[in-house]
């Protein structure tokens, strides 16, 4: 994973936050010659432009993963989903400006006050079109579902697609009439300030179509595996999909299933054998292989078995460890769920345990860790194994080829 890298904080010259409601917002002249001026608005029509070219580039994305979708292999990958369990916030997979934007206004090359500027603009944009998303998917889905020809994939596609059309809209009415121009207008550098949001837009727009592509594909599989599964804990920050049930198992639509092998130490890197999901057709289940895993806003699971117990691991019962069961995963909201055998447990807490206190003096063993601690250290485990072990890494470059 790339360092964060921390920009002193520059504070922005006191201007209006445009007003997407129509608001009052502070009129500026700035003392700029007639071919600045040209220039200045040549630069607001371009901006206006690539807001709109961002959020085309994403509609492109959801279109081209629909036409990919609704090549079925056989049977149908779509038979028997019931949508009235699609209570996924879909907003998440189109959020309309991506955050290359924001990443590249940081770095660029632009002094502090232009680019806090351009971040107060680009933020207010972005609210825009959640809200926009957040009044009009709702709706376009029920529609969409509410036509009898539209197959289940038509109608999850065509609420997004139509969703962007609208989150278009208002972000160039945001930008045009809710006072962005005027936040530039009123900056120490007006063209300077315009030229760092337009140069950071195109590095947004640059990668729209595939981040919107991914997004949509990961939040359908999601759409799947709660259409099968269920949602946990619904109406709490941790909802998502209800795995407890698919645990060890791969056959519910658009959960990622992983096989794999422990290695001889209990804090070895596993090793995935073998991959599957339900629901998808070959050319969607390509997309995920290319993806890193941690990318994947979707429920995966985890499973195999473990060899008897290291010398390490026995530190953490009086008795040998026999060969023992894994069974856990994670949902698209990041809530993880584990239903390993006790030998499993033991084993996934030894390998979470990254400050053992197995041995107390030369020649001599602790008591091991409390229940407590063995439970921490437990979810550890699972949290190291997603996260760190497989969640960098692709099931390509793992050299797993994904089966449906």
């Amino acid at each position: 994973m790339s360092k964060s890298v921390r920009t002193p904080v520059v504070a922005a010259p006191e201007v209006a936050t445009p007003s997407v409601e129509g608001g009052q917002h502070e009129q500026c002249t700035p003392e700029l010659s007639g071919t600045e001026l040209d220039d200045l608005g040549d630069l607001f029509d371009n901006i206006s432009l690539k807001y709109g070219q961002i959020l085309v580039s994403r509609l492109a994305g959801v279109r081209e993963l629909n036409d990919d979708a609704n090549v079925e292999d056989p049977p149908p990958a779509w038979q028997g989903l019931a949508l009235a369990a699609a209570t996924i916030a879909l907003s998440v997979a189109t959020a309309g400006v991506g955050g290359a934007v924001a990443a590249s206004i940081g770095a660029g090359v632009a002094s502090g006050a232009s680019k806090a500027v351009a971040k107060g603009i680009d933020d207010a944009i972005k609210a825009a079109i959640d809200k926009s998303l957040n009044a009009t998917i709702s709706g376009t889905l029920s529609t969409a579902m509410s036509n009898p020809g539209n197959s289940p994939a038509d109608a999850f596609f065509r609420a997004q697609a139509a969703s962007i059309t609208e989150a278009n809209v208002a972000a160039q009415d945001a930008f045009t009439s809710g006072g962005g121009r005027d936040m530039i207008r009123c900056a120490d550098d007006p063209i300077q300030t315009a030229q760092t949001l337009l140069t950071s837009l195109e590095s947004g727009r640059a990668v729209a179509q595939a981040t919107q592509r991914l997004e949509s594909l990961s939040s359908f599989c999601t759409l799947l595996a709660q259409a099968d599964l269920g949602v946990n804990r619904e109406g709490t920050p941790n909802a998502g999909t209800e795995l407890t049930e698919q645990l060890g198992d791969t056959s519910a639509k658009g959960v990622l299933g992983l096989q794999i092998e422990t290695g001889e130490r209990s804090r070895s890197r596993v090793t995935v054998t073998d991959a599957e999901i339900e629901g998808l057709n070959e050319g969607l289940r390509g997309d995920i292989e290319r993806t890193p895993l941690n990318s994947l806003r979707m429920p995966i699971t985890v499973h195999g078995e473990i060899d008897p117990a290291t010398l390490a691991e026995q530190f953490f019962t009086k008795e040998p460890l026999h060969r023992g069961r894994l069974r856990f995963g994670q949902n698209e909201s990041g809530t993880k769920f584990n239903d390993s055998s006790r030998a499993g447990d033991r084993w996934l807490a030894s390998r979470g345990n990254y400050t053992p206190h197995s041995i107390s003096a030369p020649g001599t063993v602790s008591e091991g860790p409390t229940e407590a601690e063995e439970a921490g250290f437990k979810w550890e485990g699972i949290r190291g194994i997603l996260e760190d072990d497989l969640g960098p890494m692709s099931l390509k470059r793992l050299g797993v080829s994904l089966g449906g």
